[in-house]
């Protein structure tokens, strides 16, 4: 019926007069279409029909005061041709009897990598005919019946203004990624620098160490007590430009993402006890008192023991430092059941920080000034690499400061948690440097094997894996890797780890090995609901709450 009422705007009946265009009333394009259409335009018309042809032109002709100049052709395979040429602005195509041919223009004005603009004109005007347009990739749809010059200009005028938005975005994105191209090989060559001066630097320093020591033993000769006072500076200097070393070169190796990190089930206690060695000898030599406050019914925590052991020395070190001669620390630890973490401090009783520097504590290469009790030593990196040794372990480093009060440095880590720590992990990769868009997840499963054997398994499948990968143990010999990537990188980083296995079962043949086997589950989006996750992390586990580990009964209870 639509049809029908436009076919009487053909050339076998006169026409009704063109009425005026009217000034385009949205104020978001007002601009753009003035700066837009201050030129001619070329407007390729496809219409099978005469009469119809004409009354478009007319209109076209009203709408932009004849300043553009339009071209007819009735043929579908001329108008293909012409359409694929883009010597056009916009293409029009009224979309008749054959909707084939419509969908077939579409696909052919798309043919480049910056396609013309194609509406199209029909008296069908249905719901389904519009989808399958606007999926085929025209610009617009829109109805025959009552249409206006204004509204036809008015449809070319946002179809064009929509072209060129989505040209210029396109530069800028193909701008950003040769801008993140040369970033990327900047940083990997700032990190073979790196790199290459920490091992330049270490060569020396071994030696310097390695022949004072013979001096202050007296394997040289006889060393009167200054000359063993110069040699104890000299050893401790030495002993500091190499924890300067080592500081720089964890800070690159971070940030480029090569740091090993092995999480794993952990209780707080072990964590700090295998520690507590090194943060007594670093408070004695400062004359400061140490206590610990470490609840045994602390839940257990998900994280990497030798990452976060360098985490408290530090805070450690630092608090003793700072508290001074007759000063006192205190290690400590609580449960955050509505976190479902724990957060472990570390307080002394030192002068405290100035408010100007908390905030910047964390930043690479920042220092707090000299002053009585705070002497500057290293590059200022300690506390940044710190924070972000926490930061791959799903939790945060802060520190709550005054003057004259102390100083707490606290982090959190989150409790060992199936259901939780998947989710954590997508909000992990969400922080990141990569633009990482998906996670593919698998479940690797070893045949029967004792406890050693499996920790050995799951010391191997960890070296393969990134920092920002997941391998997380849902019980003995079954494991799930979570790769940020898809599933063709998730099968080559699945074979690398099955050669790796492989190559280190055939190393022990006096007790090789168990069989793994991996089992791709899917992959979702970073964006995905974390009730959806859990949902399928039990159905590859099939636990129930009462059927996990002791520890995350008691966080839960």
């Amino acid at each position: 019926m639509a049809r029908a009422e436009f076919a009487k705007f053909g050339s076998t009946t006169p026409r009704p007069p063109i009425p005026a265009p009217e000034t385009p009333a949205d104020p978001l394009t007002r601009s753009e279409a003035r700066a837009s259409f201050d030129r001619d335009l070329r407007i390729l018309l496809f219409d099978e029909d005469p009469g119809s042809a004409a009354t478009i032109r007319d209109m076209l002709n009203a709408a932009f005061g004849g300043r553009s100049a339009n071209d007819w052709v009735s043929d579908r395979k001329e108008a293909a041709e012409l359409m694929r040429a883009h010597d056009h602005d916009v293409h029009l195509c009224v979309d008749g009897s054959r909707t084939g041919d419509a969908l077939a223009l579409i696909r052919a004005s798309r043919e480049a990598s910056d396609p013309t603009p194609t509406i199209v004109l029909t008296a069908a005007g249905d719901a389904d005919s519009d989808a399958r347009m606007v999926q085929a990739g025209a610009a617009d749809y829109v109805a025959l019946s009552g249409l206006t010059p204004d509204t036809l200009g008015r449809c070319i005028r946002h179809a064009l203004i929509r072209h060129d938005r989505i040209s210029q975005a396109k530069k800028e994105i193909e701008g950003l990624t040769e801008e993140k191209t040369r970033l990327n090989i900047l940083r990997d060559a700032n990190h073979r620098f790196v790199e290459n001066a920490c091992h330049d630097f270490r060569s020396p320093l071994t030696v310097i160490k390695e022949f004072a020591s013979i001096i202050a033993e007296g394997l040289a000769g006889d060393v009167n007590d200054e000359q063993a006072e110069f040699l104890e500076i000299i050893l401790t200097r030495v002993d500091q430009l190499s924890q300067m070393v080592d500081g720089i070169l964890d800070a690159s190796r971070l940030e480029s993402d090569l740091i090993g990190v092995r999480r794993e089930e952990q209780s707080i206690k072990g964590l700090v006890d295998k520690v507590r060695p090194t943060l007594e000898q670093k408070a004695a030599a400062h004359k400061v008192a140490i206590e610990y406050d470490i609840p045994d019914s602390l839940p257990n925590v998900f994280a990497d023991t030798e990452s976060i052991g360098r985490v408290i020395v530090n805070l450690g070190t630092n608090a003793a430092k700072y508290a001074g001669e007759n000063g006192k620390i205190r290690v400590w630890a609580r449960c955050n059941p509505e976190t479902s973490d724990v957060t472990v401090g570390i307080t002394d009783s030192g002068p405290g920080i100035a408010p100007e520097h908390v905030k910047l504590i964390f930043d690479r290469f920042h220092q707090i000034p000299d002053g009585k009790s705070r002497e500057k030593d290293g590059f200022g990196l300690g506390l940044h690499i710190a924070s972000e040794f926490v930061r791959v372990n799903f939790g945060t480093l802060t520190v709550e400061s005054e003057p004259q009060k102390g100083s707490t440095f606290a982090f959190t880590l989150p409790v060992f948690d199936v259901d939780l720590l998947i989710p954590l992990h997508f909000d992990f990769l969400k922080t990141t440097r990569h633009s990482f868009q998906n996670v593919a997840i698998a479940l690797a499963v070893a045949s029967a094997a004792d406890d050693p054997t499996y920790a050995e398994v799951e010391r191997l499948l960890n070296r393969q894996l990134r920092s920002y990968d997941l391998l997380l143990r849902i019980r003995p010999g079954n494991w799930l890797v979570c790769v940020a990537s898809n599933e063709d990188e998730l099968a080559q980083i699945g074979e690398r780890m099955l050669a790796a296995y492989l190559e280190s079962s055939q190393a022990r043949p006096e007790r090789p090995l168990p069989e793994v086997r991996f089992r791709p589950i899917g992959t979702w989006a970073l964006a995905s609901r974390p009730e959806a996750l859990r949902d399928v992390i039990q159905g590859v586990y099939g636990a129930r709450p009462e059927q996990r580990s002791a520890s995350t009964q008691r966080q839960h209870s």
